[in-house]
């Protein structure tokens, strides 16, 4: 008999493909508030929940009468963690915690839980609570400090600060506009800023999962990121993702050592695990953890090792003692995101026909339309085109990155 998998919120072709549907059934308990999609038609069925708020999911939950058991829920979406929990609380289902949900979900309370568990994996930090708590709590800090909201992901008005009038100013900037960020992206949390030290060091991720008894395994591969700022675009998004990583063995264990830390602190069960971390002259520290498997990883781990992260996430609900097998590499991948320099009207990719011939290309997404007014990650806009490169030969993968580096812009008006 099939197990049922249902996706929460929002759904995401790359995701919802790699799953066996001679295994699975496919059900989407899709969020109301989207616009209806030709995607609909893959799933076995679709049942369309209010998640505005706890009380409006709560509700329409228990006006829906399934003649089955749902076995793992899934959440792709960061937005959609907490109310993951939540229905997995209400119908039974085995998945992370409210409590975990909430600490993965508000990057405040994930580091308080970080310094409960163990300090060394965690920058100094503070919430403000309004501009008199910022004056009087940057006096425990040197510069630069780093911004940001506490609940938002994709580098959304995050702002490095080089002193002290560059944070009030920054903090200004950001409460003006953070309200109507959370709102657009449905974050399903009350808007907050926090401050904290600032990280120097190379940027990693780890992908880890949690199976219901919280033991905690970790894919053996890091990836490596490259920051905007790594390649001088005054922004807070990450340019670059790559993998295999360049880093040794050691390095790359300590970084996962540090990732699984991470994991208990938060006590997620039943959940994957994207870990950004800095490696600093004093060991990794954690930037944040998000409890679903990070963007682009199933693409990236699929194409260059043939791990799946997809089956990963779905054994880690059903299963104890959890593993991967040996992991060997066939081809180098990267990530990359574009954005423009500025708000402006989104005209077109320069160098996209080129673009097109590469041969490490894998996939091209081009998000903004003609018109569509876009920005930086730094000013709360999403990235106009995500471009994805395999190739088995690391040299041409990386003369490929350097043309898109070099010659790929978008250009707006």
């Amino acid at each position: 008999m099939k197990q049922t998998i249902a996706i929460v919120g929002k759904t995401f072709s790359s995701y919802t493909s790699l799953i066996d549907r001679n295994r699975y059934k496919l059900i989407y308990l899709k969020d109301s508030s989207t616009n209806k999609s030709r995607k609909n038609n893959i799933f076995d069925l679709v049942i369309e929940l209010d998640y505005s708020n706890r009380e409006s999911l709560t509700k329409s939950l228990q006006s829906i009468n399934l003649d089955f058991k749902i076995d793992v829920l899934v959440s792709i979406y960061e937005n959609y963690v907490l109310p993951k929990a939540i229905i997995g609380e209400i119908l039974g289902i085995s998945a992370l915690s409210i409590e975990s949900a909430k600490l993965a979900s508000n990057k405040y309370l994930m580091r308080r839980a970080f310094n409960e568990y163990d300090k060394s994996i965690s920058p100094k930090f503070f919430k403000v609570d309004n501009l008199e708590s910022l004056k009087k709590n940057l006096k425990g800090f040197s510069y630069p400090v780093m911004i940001k909201p506490a609940s938002l992901v994709k580098s959304l008005l995050i702002e490095k600060c080089d002193d002290y009038s560059m944070t009030v100013s920054k903090y200004k900037e950001i409460s003006k506009k953070i309200k109507s960020v959370y709102q657009k992206y449905n974050t399903f949390v009350e808007p907050e800023i926090i401050v904290e030290e600032y990280m120097e060091g190379s940027m990693h991720t780890v992908a880890c999962f949690s199976d219901k008894d919280g033991n905690v395994i970790a894919h053996p591969e890091v990836v490596d990121n490259v920051t905007a700022r790594d390649i001088d675009i005054e922004d807070s998004y990450l340019y670059k993702r790559s993998i295999p990583s360049s880093l040794s063995k050691n390095l790359q264990q300590e970084l996962i050592k540090t990732a699984i830390k991470g994991m208990k602190a938060l006590d997620l069960k039943s959940s994957p695990g994207h870990i950004e971390l800095f490696l600093t002259e004093n060991g990794p520290k954690i930037i944040e953890i998000g409890a679903r498997i990070g963007g682009y990883r199933n693409l990236m781990y699929l194409n260059s090792s043939g791990t799946d992260m997809v089956q990963a996430e779905i054994d880690s609900t059903l299963s104890s003692n959890l593993k991967f097998n040996q992991v060997n590499f066939n081809n180098f991948v990267s990530a990359i995101e574009l954005f423009p320099n500025k708000i402006a009207n989104f005209i077109y990719i320069k160098n996209i026909r080129k673009l097109n011939k590469l041969d490490s290309l894998k996939s091209l997404s081009i998000h903004a339309k003609k018109g569509d007014k876009v920005g930086k990650a730094s000013e709360g806009f999403k990235s106009c085109c995500n471009i994805l490169l395999v190739n088995e030969d690391k040299q041409q993968l990386e003369l490929d990155e350097k043309f898109i580096k070099d010659y790929v812009k978008v250009i707006t008006n």
